[in-house]
């Protein structure tokens, strides 16, 4: 009788160990998921604003030519941005 126990309290503690390994390993992935969209979301902000900078140094004249204001910077390069994965600008 108290092998049978020994044995139930084996297996016991076996389920249990491979349910918080599951668990442990869901939570890993959730949190690595989660770092890599942060990198992403940094890396965009990193490249907005340096798209912002250097457009910001065009004069007049050299915005005109190609095709915008002043104002619209901002705008432009964050639509360029999003939609551009990766390396972007």
């Amino acid at each position: 009788m108290s092998t049978n126990v020994h044995e139930l309290r084996k297996a016991c503690t076996a389920v249990v160990r491979d349910r918080r390994d599951q668990a442990a390993e869901e939570h890993r992935r959730g949190l690595v998921a989660m770092l890599r969209r942060l990198g992403r979301r940094l890396a965009q902000a990193r490249r907005r604003r340096i798209a912002i900078a250097e457009l910001s140094t065009l004069d007049e004249r050299q915005l005109r030519d190609i095709g915008i204001q002043r104002e619209q910077i901002p705008e432009i390069v964050a639509d360029i941005v999003e939609r551009t994965p990766g390396r972007g600008l």
